[in-house]
């Protein structure tokens, strides 16, 4: 079993810095999230202690290790054992510690222990604040008003993103030279475009449907099923097949997919070839 000095060896301040920032959206009184007013107004903060449970009592926002390394004199922060407890009764520290955050964005250097503790309860309030930008965009809570960005986190996103604007550059530069291929890929995005629609014209929209959605157009076109789509596409502007909201079917009423996605799948099959053959030789006449 380890001492109570082997545990606090356990626990070592990290190294790195994280920034939070606020998460501004448009509202219907404040659409424009450039206003001065769009997320608080100047001087305004909003202030974070550890968070509180059901119970009535705090929530531990620190591990075990971490208490007894802030409670030790190597954290240098003349906390003693116990002083950090939330079950203390008297001058019970975390219901005076709070970490206030304004509309200006707040870098915490982790490995400073005061720091590292307001990191902490900021952590700790997870219905308002994200943990990181992956966080912030796959669970989409309403109720987040800031977002922590860790260093490291946004040079690999700004890495990331570079090479996402330069595979989408490259797919564009391919593209510009093949009038056919635009045109397709156009009307896949929904642009309405004909063959005799001008060079300028078709570039045009495809930088603009590239710039609008980066990802989603690099995704679109690099994907395996993309002559899949581009042909259901075709098949519904010659009306062998009908597009009703999101879905695909055909005149009969039998459905393919309820997305361009699953419809090419759908038709993609061993088993929906004679459909796929079908639509081929009529699409053909």
């Amino acid at each position: 079993m380890a001492t109570k000095k082997e545990v606090i060896k356990e626990f070592k301040l990290p190294k790195g810095k994280v920034t939070i920032k606020p998460v501004v959206k448009s509202t219907y009184l404040i659409p424009d999230t450039t206003h001065r007013a769009a997320f608080l107004v100047d001087g305004a903060k909003r202030e974070y202690p550890a968070p509180v449970l059901r119970s009535g009592q705090f929530a531990n926002v620190l591990t075990d290790e971490e208490k007894e390394f802030f409670e030790s004199p190597e954290a240098g922060l003349d906390f003693r054992t116990g002083d950090l407890s939330i079950y203390k009764r008297e001058n019970n520290f975390w219901e005076s510690f709070k970490v206030q955050l304004s509309k200006e964005e707040l870098t915490l250097d982790k490995s400073d222990p005061f720091q590292y503790l307001q990191y902490k309860v900021l952590l700790a309030n997870n219905e308002e604040i994200a943990s990181s930008l992956e966080e912030l965009k796959s669970k989409r809570k309403a109720t987040y008003k800031y977002v922590m960005v860790d260093e490291n986190q946004e040079a690999s996103i700004a890495a990331k993103e570079a090479d996402l604007e330069e595979a989408a550059w490259s797919i564009y530069s391919e593209l510009k030279h093949d009038r056919t291929r635009t045109i397709d890929i156009l009307r896949i995005f929904n642009k309405r475009v004909s063959e005799e629609s001008s060079d300028d014209m078709l570039r045009s929209l495809l930088k603009t449907v590239m710039k609008d959605d980066t990802r989603e157009f690099v995704t679109i076109v690099s994907d395996s099923n993309l002559d899949m789509k581009i042909f259901i596409s075709k098949c519904v502007s010659a009306g062998l097949l009908q597009k009703r909201g999101s879905s695909y079917r055909i005149p009969e009423g039998e459905i393919l997919g309820d997305t361009l996605f699953s419809a090419a799948v759908y038709l993609n099959k061993p088993e929906n070839q004679e459909i796929l053959l079908s639509l081929q030789a009529r699409l053909n006449d």
